[in-house]
């Protein structure tokens, strides 16, 4: 039966958090607002034995790790980074910061650069004011923000067999703009 304003059935929150494929890509939109953690953990860990991939990138909004100004782990997502890390994931996509940074290949706990390791990404230059960063993380290899360069923009990820590229495209003409590619872990 159709369901209806009013349906105490409408009133059932999902968890936010889902998993999807894209070639040999496995893709994970995670909830980096979600109350309950451990829920998102298990369920993670879980699809993540179940569902094994020469490829893997994660979404979510706070980001583990940042240059700032928010402080690092806003969302929670520690526990969740190394998860996706054990797995063997390959980049894992932030918003929230207004600024840019890309980070290189980082170790299991994100406090420094490892060639086997996972990528960050950060993109939250879509419309507010750019802010400033606050710090200069290890690893961090690229950055844009209310001070550098300030350009809105957006970030383009294509997921390739086996590797991806990404780049940053200003929205005025002559912006800030950078990219590169990597192999999957």
């Amino acid at each position: 039966a159709p369901r209806e304003r009013g349906d105490s059935r409408c009133r059932e929150t999902p968890p936010g958090y889902y998993a999807y494929n894209a070639g040999n890509w496995r893709i994970y939109a995670l909830n980096s607002a979600s109350v309950n953690k451990a829920t998102e953990l298990s369920w993670l860990q879980a699809d993540l034995a179940s569902n094994p991939r020469q490829c893997v990138i994660a979404y979510a909004h706070p980001p583990v790790y940042t240059a700032g100004p928010p402080d690092n782990d806003e969302g929670g997502m520690r526990e969740i980074w190394r998860a996706l890390w054990d797995a063997g994931a390959d980049v894992f996509l932030f918003g929230h910061d207004h600024s840019l940074q890309v980070y290189s290949r980082l170790n299991r706990d994100g406090t420094g650069p490892d060639p086997s390791g996972m990528r960050e990404i950060i993109v939250g230059t879509g419309g507010r004011n750019l802010t400033t960063q606050t710090r200069a993380p290890a690893g961090l290899e690229v950055a844009m923000d209310g001070n550098t360069n300030p350009t809105f923009g957006v970030g383009k990820f294509t997921l390739r067999d086996g590797s991806y590229d990404w780049s940053f495209l200003p929205t005025v003409s002559g912006g800030f703009t950078t990219s590169g590619s990597d192999v999957c872990r």
